[in-house]
C-alpha cells in the first residue's frame, strides 16, 4: 500500500502563554493510520505531558530562545480526536498535525534535530541511510518572530504553517511542518529559507512504509485449496484456469505452450497419462484415452512410413516379426489379416516368392519338401521331378 496523507486532516496550533499545546483533528483517525505532529515553543521549558500511545520521534533546541519536537502514534481502534500535550511552564507555542495511511506498525526509523542562529537557511541534520526504500519524512521549521517561509529544498509538501500569538512579535515563533515520501535507500538532509536572520531550531523523522503483501492473481477455489510452487501469469509460464474442489493443489509449475500439449481427451475418473502424450504433424498420440483408469504409460507414437498395415483381430492376435510396408520395398510385408484366436506371424512372410498352397514352385533344385500330401509336384528352372508320397 503506497504511503498517503489524508488532507482533510490536517489541523495547526497558535497559541499565547499556555502551558497545553492541543490538536484537534477534523474527523476520527482511521485505526492504523499514523499520527503525526510537530511544535515548537518559546522560552527553555519541557515536554511533561503525552497524550496516551503518542511517542517522541524528534527533538531539538537552542537554549532559552526556541526548542520543537516531532510526536507520533500508531491510531487506535477507538482513537479521540484530541491530541495535548503538556509544558513544564507557560510559554508561546505553534505547531501542525496530519494522519497518512499505508504505514508500517513499527513505523519510526530515523530521526535528527538542529539548531542555528542569525542565519535564514534551516536544515534538519542528515538522518543516515533509511532501512527500505519507500519511507515518509516528516520535517519540523520554526524561527523566532513573525518571519516568513520563503522556499523549501527537495519539493517538500507543507502540511501546515502556524504562529504563536501574544506579546510583540519579537517574543513569538513561526513553525512549519512538511513532508515528502522517499523511495530510495538513502540519507536525507532537508532546508528551508527565511526571509530573516533568525534563531532556529529544525528536526526530522522518518516512518516506514507498511509491508507489501503479494497475492495469487488467479482463483484458488475450494476446502484446502493450495499454492505450494509459483504461479506466474504470463504468456509462456501460467497458471491459467481455477484449483476447485477439496484439496485441489499445484505443487510445482503448471505450463502450456502452443507447440507441446495433450491433444486427446482424458474422459471420467482416474483418467492419467503417466507418460508423455506429444502432438507433432509427422509424430503424435491421436487417440481418445476413455473411460476409468484409462492410461497412456509410454509413447504412442505414429510415423506414416513406419507403421502395421494389416488388422489384428480377435482376442490375443499378435504380431511378433516385422510387419513393414514402404514403397521401396514391396517383397517385405505381412500383407493379410491375422483373424482369430491366438493368430500370429512369428516370422517373416515374403508376398509372391513363396506361396503356401498344393503347388509349390521354387527357384533352385537343391530345396528340399517334406509334406503330408499324396503328391507334390515341384518345379525348377533347369527340369521337372514328380515326387510319389505314401500317406
Amino acid at each position: 500500500m503506497a504511503i498517503t496523507e489524508l488532507t482533510a486532516q490536517r489541523n495547526t496550533v497558535g497559541a499565547g502563554q499556555l502551558t497545553t499545546v492541543t490538536f484537534n483533528y477534523p474527523n476520527t483517525p482511521t485505526p492504523g493510520n499514523l499520527l503525526v505532529a510537530g511544535f515548537a515553543w518559546r522560552g527553555d521549558v519541557a515536554v511533561t505531558g503525552v497524550p496516551s500511545g503518542w511517542n517522541l520521534a524528534a527533538s531539538t533546541g537552542n537554549g532559552t530562545n526556541i526548542d520543537g519536537a516531532i510526536y507520533y502514534k500508531i491510531a487506535g481502534s477507538s482513537e479521540p480526536t484530541t491530541a495535548q500535550f503538556t509544558l513544564s511552564g507557560s510559554q508561546k507555542t505553534s505547531g501542525a498535525a496530519s494522519e497518512w495511511s499505508g504505514i508500517h506498525a513499527t513505523p519510526l526509523d530515523k530521526f535528527n534535530g538542529n539548531n542555528g542562529v542569525a542565519s535564514i537557511v534551516l536544515n534538519t541534520g542528515a538522518t543516515g541511510t533509511l532501512s527500505q526504500a519507500a519511507e515518509l519524512v516528516i520535517n519540523l521549521f520554526s524561527a523566532r518572530d513573525t518571519v516568513n517561509f520563503t522556499a523549501f529544498g527537495q519539493s517538500q509538501t507543507i502540511v501546515g504553517t502556524s504562529q504563536s500569538t501574544g506579546g510583540t512579535t519579537a517574543s513569538r515563533n513561526t513553525t512549519v511542518l512538511a513532508a515528502q515520501v522517499v523511495d530510495a535507500n538513502t540519507s536525507v538532509d532537508y532546508t528551508a529559507q527565511i526571509d530573516s536572520a533568525q534563531t532556529w531550531v529544525a528536526a526530522v523523522a522518518t516512518f516506514k512504509q507498511a509491508a507489501v503483501t503479494h497475492t495469487a492473481s488467479g482463483s484458488l477455489s475450494g476446502q484446502g485449496s493450495t499454492l505450494a510452487g509459483s504461479a506466474v501469469h504470463n504468456v509462456s509460464h501460467e497458471v491459467s484456469g481455477a484449483l476447485s474442489g477439496q484439496g485441489s493443489d499445484i505443487d510445482g509449475s503448471a505450463r502450456r505452450f502452443r507447440h507441446l500439449d495433450a491433444s486427446g481427451n482424458l474422459v471420467a475418473g482416474g483418467s492419467n497419462i503417466s507418460g508423455e502424450a506429444i502432438r507433432y504433424r509427422s509424430h503424435d498420440s491421436n487417440a481418445e484415452l476413455i473411460g476409468q483408469g484409462s492410461e497412456l504409460f509410454g509413447l504412442a507414437i505414429r510415423y506414416r512410413s513406419h507403421h502395421a498395415d494389416g488388422e489384428l483381430v480377435g482376442q490375443g492376435a499378435q504380431l511378433s516379426g516385422d510387419a513393414d510396408r514402404s514403397d521401396s520395398v514391396t517383397v517385405h510385408t505381412a500383407a493379410g489379416d491375422l483373424l482369430g484366436q491366438g493368430s500370429l506371424i512369428t516370422g517373416r512372410t515374403r508376398n509372391g516368392e513363396i506361396v503356401a498352397s498344393g503347388i509349390i514352385n521354387v527357384t533352385y533344385q537343391t530345396h528340399s519338401i517334406n509334406a503330408a500330401l499324396e503328391q507334390h509336384e515341384v518345379s525348377a528352372a533347369y527340369e521337372t521331378l514328380t515326387i510319389q508320397a505314401t500317406p
